[in-house]
């Protein structure tokens, strides 16, 4: 059980032969289900009911695969007009996209990354939106978010520095202070392609006073040479990505990139 609810409900991996190697079932707080199934380097999404392919792509793909059967009424009208069957895809990969970014950061540095990939366009044929969830090597991570290791090294700075010059203050305290922290150091570095440290409405997405009530902080967008944004989200504690808020950095994205063609979701949790 998550905070805001719903499950994820089994984390299996097949052994021999078979037509997926990894399977993820996840129920949504509004009782939506969605099942991820991994072989190799593909990911195909299920409806958790009927069993129908949502999606089927890999993280570097440049379209889908040919033999989805998602018809046209689930697809969005425009980027942020959002069919019911498409949110609840989102909000079912944000939701596995907290539960295996947690399992990561229990077992310290790892090699992988844990991203979320959402394209705001279907693919050429117009059969559906890609959405991707799951590990990304290094290599593939620098290419599509060239900054992540910059983002990864100013996170680790700011956590040893403050938390050595604040040994009493409480972690919530902190952990504001440390996002501060890496947005002041990335306003210096004036990049052109990135965004910082924004307060956003949870509900529209649009600017709120910076920690008000319902609001949540969207710290880095890095708008990547093909057009993708990457989506930095350090976190200094437990917390993960509420499932309702999914939708927010693509709104963000959109809103502030007007180009973008999508969105990559990074957590980036300070390395011991």
């Amino acid at each position: 059980m998550l905070d805001g609810g719903g499950e994820v409900l089994s984390i299996q991996v097949r052994s021999g032969r078979g037509t997926w190697d990894e399977r993820h079932a996840v129920v949504t707080p509004d009782g939506d289900s969605r099942v991820f199934e991994n072989a190799g380097d593909v990911q195909t999404i299920r409806d958790g009911q009927s069993g129908e392919i949502l999606s089927r792509s890999t993280f570097a793909t440049d379209r889908a695969a040919s033999d989805a059967t998602i018809q046209p009424a689930f697809l969005p009208a425009a980027p942020f007009v959002v069919a019911p069957a498409v949110a609840a895809t989102l909000e079912a990969a944000g939701m596995l996209f907290t539960v295996l970014a947690g399992r990561s950061a229990g077992l310290g540095k790892e090699p992988d990354s844990i991203a979320l990939r959402y394209d705001f366009e279907p693919d050429p044929e117009k059969k559906f939106s890609v959405v991707w969830v799951g590990k990304v090597d290094q290599q593939a991570l620098d290419q599509f978010c060239p900054h992540n290791e910059e983002v990864q090294a100013v996170t680790d700075d700011a956590t040893r520095r403050l938390a050595a010059l604040h040994p009493k203050l409480d972690k919530t305290r902190l952990g504001s202070l440390i996002h501060y922290d890496i947005g002041q150091t990335f306003k210096l570095r004036d990049y052109p392609e990135i965004k910082i440290e924004y307060s956003l409405d949870k509900a529209t997405g649009d600017k709120a006073n910076y920690g008000a009530r319902d609001s949540v902080r969207l710290d880095l967008y890095e708008l990547a040479p093909d057009q993708m944004v990457c989506v930095y989200d350090p976190k200094t504690g437990n917390e993960g990505l509420h499932p309702k808020r999914a939708l927010v950095p693509a709104r963000t994205a959109k809103r502030h990139f007007p180009t973008s063609r999508g969105i990559i979701m990074i957590q980036v949790r300070p390395r011991p």
